[in-house]
């Protein structure tokens, strides 16, 4: 695979791929909050409890108005596999969710490249659970090397 990432009106792909990430828009709230509430979704999730819609809503109007959060759904021929999220501060920190119906089918690989390659001037930060095995071999597997507790780190490139 050709991991030469192009950037157009808002769009990252891998070269010869059928596979891209746009930036996130409030017609994605439904899809998204469908994900948001699957028990799989939420027990790798920091926050277990699953949101309402109206708590889900307001987060996401507030999260596409944020100068500070970057959210990026995941799609293949306009069909979306999953929604990630970058969180600019001290951290930079990354959250990937890959749709319940698509996990374990190495959807969350192709999309952590994708991201990682745009955002390869700045280090990313990732938050993984002990018992998440597949997100640690997600994030170790693409070159994020834990740190301490939780935390996982991967480099800028331009350093």
């Amino acid at each position: 695979m050709n991991l030469a990432c192009q950037r157009e009106h808002h769009r990252i792909m891998l070269s010869h791929s059928p596979f891209r990430l746009r930036t996130a828009t409030i017609g994605d709230i439904d899809v998204t909050f469908k994900w948001q509430i699957h028990p799989l979704v939420r027990y790798h999730s920091r926050n277990s409890t699953p949101p309402s819609a109206s708590d889900h809503e307001k987060w996401f109007r507030h999260a596409l108005k944020n100068e500070h959060c970057e959210i990026w759904i995941f799609e293949s021929e306009g069909k979306p596999l999953g929604q990630l999220r970058v969180d600019k501060g001290d951290k930079n920190e990354v959250s990937i969710l890959i749709s319940p119906e698509f996990m374990g089918a190495g959807y969350g690989d192709i999309a952590l490249q994708l991201l990682c390659n745009h955002y390869n001037e700045i280090d990313l930060w990732a938050y993984v659970k002990h018992e998440n095995i597949a997100s640690i071999n997600l994030f170790t597997n693409n070159q994020f090397k834990h740190q301490h507790g939780n935390w996982y780190l991967l480099r800028s490139t331009k350093r």
